[in-house]
């Protein structure tokens, strides 16, 4: 699991537990879904999406969405470290600043 989503529509409905998925091919969203009784022919368990969207062209444009807002929210963490450590080594070095890349 790379992140977790809760998506809004109009102020009106909510939709929790949309994961975002590292598999084989890259990231991929999965919708909430439960364990139904079933097995499939590998005898694993089958899951059923409680919702999901009906066309393609809004799947891909909310798919889209909730990747790209992920990566945008990881590029900002990774500058909030990075400008953490720079803090550190700032400080750490009373006063001598120290190039940092």
């Amino acid at each position: 699991i790379r992140g977790l989503a809760r998506i809004f529509i109009e102020d009106s409905f909510v939709i929790g537990n949309v994961s975002l998925l590292e598999g084989k091919n890259g990231l991929f969203v999965a919708m909430p879904s439960y364990k139904t009784k079933q097995t499939d022919k590998d005898g694993k368990s089958v899951y059923q999406d409680v919702c999901y969207p009906i066309t393609k062209e809004f799947r891909e444009k909310l798919y889209d969405t909730l990747k790209e807002s992920y990566e945008l929210a990881k590029e900002q963490k990774q500058e909030e470290a990075r400008d953490s450590v720079r803090k550190e080594v700032k400080e750490t070095t009373l006063g001598k600043e120290i190039p940092f890349r």
